[in-house]
């Protein structure tokens, strides 16, 4: 049963439940179809038959009742309205005889057959009874013939016509007892169907519920299963025992793969800790040549100080040199500053000149409209023409602000004038400043010579010093990234470590031993101490190790690892 997957017990248990609810649902409406087609085969057989035989059983009544108001009807007219009714329900009764004829089998063929026996015997005494009702209408008929009829024709009807009207009603009561055994039978037969119908469904439904129940149970068993062995694997119990035979699709086998996953990795976790050992082991070593490098970077130190007081005159002669300059150049740059000054309020002026200009410019376009106004005003008036009065007024007016308007451009070109000589002096002044920057620049140049020979040896002896610096810096940025690496993989696999629980006996995959990348590393920290011991040869035998790849360090023993 352990073999059989979650999805195949869900994917049979709903297959089974939908076959089973197929199946009630056919049985279901095959036994609705059969009980009604039964219902239609009762309605259309016996029950019609019920109807059929007591309507003809009421009009076998109604005749006699006629055939008796026929004896008793005094009048002609009377007994000719009683004769009509009396045919009317013999028509009547011969057609449900007939429709009762379709309906009925062999057994109510014999039955009905008798019945028409009976009725020709009834109907032939109720003729008898007419015959002799009708010799009250012979003409010259005494009232004791009258009466004589009428007492023959009752007695008639109450002897022989009495006793086959008894015959044909048993004859007919026989066909309804018919008819009620046959639906009498039908309903016993429905009940029947009903019972075996109920039992057939409660017994699929019971099979459904057993079914349903079986796979509900056998499912909440594998998945409380499952529950307890991922609960188990989530508190860091790996040492779990799975069924081997489940298949891996399942989700019992997808945890069983997930747990010997994390037992692999938490493996290859222990196995890098000899990787973090042998990487401290390389980061000793990279501290010792960052100390040799330092002792030389002390050396070149030495050399840059004394080239550095050599240049320390010429510094302080072109200090000096500087501050002239600046102070020339401060004073430039005040003068500049006023000549800007000076620029601007000539562009403020010629602001104020266009916008000036635009003001005449208006007052000619108005004055132009006026001059149009005052003609066409004194072209309507005529000799009358009093608005070209004030037409010229206005034109007067606008003559005056634009005269005034000229007045104050003449004013601001005298004024933008004036700020032009202005800039011009100021500009003339600079001219000697600048002379004597240049002078200075020359001797800045000169004083430049000096410090360029200074700066040759101190450019050697930071050439030296660069080489240790960077051998010093690669070493220390790879010591960096070492530490960093080692110090990252150490405190997760502390956390890892410290949470799984795991049998060492039972890992069963090969680890790469450490050993090699230990012993090498021990190997190279040797060779590097007994050259370390001799002054000599210390700066040549460092240096090819520096300035190749740098610090080699094993960090390819992780192959264990898997990347997320």
């Amino acid at each position: 049963m352990n073999r059989i997957t979650i999805k195949t017990l869900l994917y049979t248990g709903f297959f089974v439940l939908l076959a089973l609810l197929a199946t009630t649902s056919y049985m279901g409406l095959h036994a609705l179809e059969r009980a009604q087609q039964r219902l239609d085969d009762t309605v259309q057989g016996p029950a019609q038959q019920v109807r059929l035989s007591g309507q003809m059983r009421a009009y076998l009544l109604e005749k006699d009742r006629l055939a008796k108001n026929y004896v008793l009807a005094k009048t002609p007219a009377r007994k000719e309205a009683v004769l009509e009714q009396l045919k009317a329900a013999q028509t009547r009764l011969e057609t449900y005889r007939d429709e009762l004829a379709d309906l009925t089998t062999d057994d109510g063929d014999q039955a009905i057959s008798a019945f028409d026996a009976a009725h020709a015997d009834y109907q032939r005494s109720i003729d008898r009874v007419l015959d002799i009702a009708r010799l009250t209408e012979a003409a010259g008929a005494t009232p004791e013939a009258v009466i004589e009829a009428t007492r023959q024709a009752n007695a008639l009807m109450e002897s022989e016509t009495s006793v086959a009207l008894d015959e044909a009603e048993s004859r007919l009561r026989h066909v309804r007892d018919m008819s009620d055994a046959a639906m009498a039978a039908a309903t016993e037969q429905a009940a029947r169907n009903y019972q075996t119908a109920r039992n057939q469904l409660l017994t699929i439904l019971g099979a459904a519920l057993v079914i349903g129940l079986l796979v509900a149970i056998l499912v909440i068993r594998r998945i409380n299963l499952v529950s307890r062995l991922a609960t188990q694997i989530g508190e860091g119990n790996l040492d779990q025992r799975f069924d081997a035979r489940v298949s891996d699709s399942d989700l019992y086998g997808v945890l069983r793969n997930m747990n010997a996953r994390l037992r692999e990795i938490v493996s290859d976790i222990k196995e890098a800790s000899g990787n973090v050992a042998a990487g401290s082991m390389q980061l000793s070593s990279t501290g010792q040549q960052i100390a040799q490098g330092a002792t030389e970077q002390a050396a070149s130190l030495e050399e840059v100080s004394s080239s550095m007081e050599e240049m320390s005159a010429n510094v302080s002669q072109t200090a000096d040199n500087a501050r002239q300059t600046e102070q020339i150049a401060r004073q430039a740059a005040q003068d500049a500053q006023a000549s800007g000054d000076a620029v601007h309020q000539s562009v403020s002026a010629m602001q104020h000149i266009a916008e000036k200009i635009g003001i005449i410019e208006e007052i000619a376009r108005q004055t132009n409209l006026l001059a149009l106004n005052a003609a066409i005003e004194a072209a309507r008036a005529g000799e009358h023409g009093k608005g070209f009065t004030v037409v010229a007024a206005e034109v007067r007016k606008l003559a005056e602000r634009s005269q005034k308007a000229a007045g104050e451009i003449v004013e601001l070109s005298r004024d933008s004038l004036g700020v032009s000589e202005r800039a011009g002096e100021m500009l003339a002044a600079l001219v000697p400043g600048i002379q004597r920057t240049s002078e200075l620049v020359q001797e800045i140049s000169a004083a430049s010579v000096e410090q360029d020979k200074g700066a040759g040896e101190i450019n050697k002896a930071l050439q030296q010093l660069d080489q240790v610096v960077q051998q010093s810096a690669a070493s220390a940025e790879e010591m960096a990234a070492t530490s960093e690496e080692l110090s990252a993989q150490a405190e997760q696999m502390n956390a890892t470590i410290g949470f799984f629980r795991i049998d060492e006996r039972a890992a069963t995959t090969t680890k790469r031993p450490a050993k090699a990348a230990d012993e090498s590393t021990g190997k190279a920290s040797v060779a590097d101490r007994q050259a370390s011991k001799s002054p000599v040869s210390r700066s040549a035998a460092r240096q090819p190790a520096l300035a190749g790849d740098g610090v080699s360090i094993d960090l390819d023993g992780d192959d264990g690892f898997v990347r997320y």
